[in-house]
């Protein structure tokens, strides 16, 4: 009888402990539709033409979503080709058309070449977004 009653008690602890690590929260990274995503923005005509925006993003909005609503704020042209499921080639801000002295738009996500469409990149909080008018690397 002791024994049965040391393997049940046995058994409960076993299965509690089991429980409660099954119960570890996980981390939550999809982003918080009530709270303003606070991203910048910076666009390089030149090296010597460069300005930057802090956008506080009500709404996941994409790239090419909050880079069309700067360029219609600052009264900048602003133009793009829709590739289908490729998605979005931004192709002229401002004044700088894609394929002037050999050089075309790219945006960079925290320093890093991003290798999406600017239409199916949402940059995450706190994201320092880059667009320059540069010679493609590719």
């Amino acid at each position: 009888m002791k024994k049965l009653s040391i393997l049940v008690i046995l058994i409960i602890v076993i299965g509690a402990i089991f429980y409660f690590w099954q119960k570890k929260p996980v981390a939550d990274t999809t982003p918080n539709a009530n709270q303003p995503q606070n991203i910048i923005v910076a666009f390089y005509f030149s090296e010597t033409e460069q300005v930057s925006f802090n956008i506080k993003n009500p709404e996941p909005l994409s790239l090419s979503e909050i880079t069309q609503n700067i360029a219609g704020q600052e009264k900048w042209a602003y133009d793009f080709k829709d590739y289908g499921d490729m998605g979005v080639l931004i192709v002229q801000i401002k004044d700088k058309a894609n394929g002037q002295d050999q050089k075309y738009w790219q945006f960079f996500a925290d320093s890093k070449q991003v290798q999406v469409s600017a239409d199916k990149y949402f940059p995450p909080d706190g994201s320092i977004i880059e667009w320059k008018f540069m010679e493609s690397e590719f």
